[in-house]
């Protein structure tokens, strides 16, 4: 088994985050600059292969390099933020879209939520590598209109 690896690229306005995990996975929040990311990705992960991939809000400092990796990489799971009071740009309801007509598991996120990219859940794997996501609840948002 393999340590915890994390990468942030400072990659301008926004970062983006990799991080391969002990049983080699490779999760992937936010991405900026295509050519970095996916330069990258390559170093830590020839075939290109991302478990989960995360956005955290649809301005195009954190999703520009999104599209490129929906098109060459195998991706297990992608989670987005609500959009909130923002409904992001056509690029970004294009990455939505791609994310769904080639059937990858999209989810919005409400709340918070646990993953485990490595398998197990709480409280069997409490030690185990896990993603803590937050975000505004949906009713909340409903709320503050």
């Amino acid at each position: 088994m393999c340590a915890l690896e994390i990468y942030v690229l400072n990659v301008g306005q926004g970062d983006t985050t990799l991080i391969k995990t002990p049983q080699d996975n490779v999760v992937v929040i936010d991405g900026y600059r295509p050519a970095k990311v996916k330069d990258a990705l390559d170093a830590i992960r020839p075939d290109g292969s991302i478990s989960h991939l995360v956005v955290t809000h649809p301005h195009n400092d954190h999703y520009n390099a999104v599209s490129g990796l929906l098109a060459e990489c195998a991706i297990g799971r992608v989670t987005l933020s609500p959009f909130c009071f923002y409904a992001g740009t056509p690029a970004y309801h294009t990455i939505i879209n791609r994310a769904q007509s080639d059937h990858i598991p999209l989810h919005f996120l409400s709340g918070y939520e646990r993953h485990y990219p490595d398998g197990g859940t709480f409280p069997n794997c409490p030690e185990g590598f896990y993603l803590e996501l937050v975000a505004p609840p949906n009713y909340m948002l409903e709320n503050l209109r």
